[in-house]
């Protein structure tokens, strides 16, 4: 019988030191994106996206930013944020920092936070930003030609 003991102890510490192993791959927790509306804004026209998400874990610190095409950060929605475990949402009107609207491009909401002194996996959210406003068409009729002659101060028709 206690031949039986110690083997089971020697092959729980065989495989607890297996678990505990440097280098051995952790489970990855991962913020998730559940939601992006919509993914096209108009800062001109007072337009927001809200991101909706999921975090694995609490997370603490976290921090929600806003990187243009070139990954330069225009944005810092929050910092040093504690996001407890579940569902969040966030809002972004498609200007920087500064309070200036950034011009037309493809923008990423990053989400990312650590738990327990562990990285969590960012979450992404890409938004497009259109400032342009919509084209219009324009007619033109019954125009006449006028010739200004700046040098003598007169104009012809």
């Amino acid at each position: 019988m206690t031949r039986n003991v110690i083997s089971v102890l020697l092959v729980s510490v065989v495989v607890l030191a297996g678990w505990l192993a440097p280098g051995r791959a952790q489970s990855t927790l991962k913020i998730t994106i559940t939601g992006i509306t919509p993914t096209t804004i108009n800062p001109n026209e007072d337009e927001s996206v809200r991101i909706t998400f999921r975090t694995p874990t609490d997370l603490k610190p976290a921090s929600i930013t806003v990187v243009n095409a070139a990954g330069t950060v225009v944005r810092t929605i929050g910092s040093n944020l504690t996001l407890k475990y579940g569902s969040h949402s966030t809002d972004w009107d498609g200007r920087a920092s500064t309070g200036a609207i950034v011009p037309n491009g493809l923008y990423t909401v990053v989400i990312s936070g650590t738990a327990k002194r562990q990285p969590v996996q960012a979450g992404l959210a890409p938004v497009t930003v259109q400032t342009a406003s919509t084209m219009y068409a324009l007619s033109v009729t019954n125009v006449t030609r006028t010739v200004l002659d700046l040098a003598q101060n007169q104009s012809t028709v």
